[in-house]
């Protein structure tokens, strides 16, 4: 991914030096790398839910959440529509960005999300254009 978006690479890498975000270098890792982020993040009470497409496909995914407990039945794993079905989350996130009541993470992203988040594109489009940065600290 990093050779794909040669113009974010060091802000990712960036973010991954200060522990922000997780680069995984193995595709059949990244299941383990993340259920053990979820897990952290569950173990500190920390973990409200962990939302996945409502279309799927994610087998595995669910499976190794079930084995940290985590869990459909026990209210911690939701769907999430996905593609014109986040036009309400996105465009509120816009709104919220344009008068002040939603805050980035610091001043880099600032300028990042805003340049990103223009109101041009449509559904899943602009979503994916404007990237979020949190940290499970």
């Amino acid at each position: 991914m990093l050779q794909r978006r040669q113009s974010i690479a060091a802000t990712l890498e960036s973010f991954a030096a200060d522990d922000e975000l997780t680069i995984v270098d193995d595709r059949l890792e990244d299941v383990t790398q993340i259920i053990a982020i979820i897990d952290r993040i569950n173990q500190a009470g920390l973990l409200a839910c962990v939302a996945l497409d409502s279309e799927g496909p994610y087998g595995e995914f669910v499976d190794a959440l079930a084995d940290i407990g985590v869990t459909v039945a026990g209210g911690k794993i939701v769907g999430i529509g996905q593609g014109y079905k986040l036009m309400n989350a996105i465009k509120t996130v816009e709104r919220k960005l344009a008068n002040g009541t939603h805050k980035p993470a610091d001043e880099l992203v600032r300028g990042e999300r805003q340049d990103r988040t223009d109101g041009d594109g449509t559904g899943s489009e602009l979503y994916s254009r404007s990237f979020i940065r949190s940290s499970p600290r």
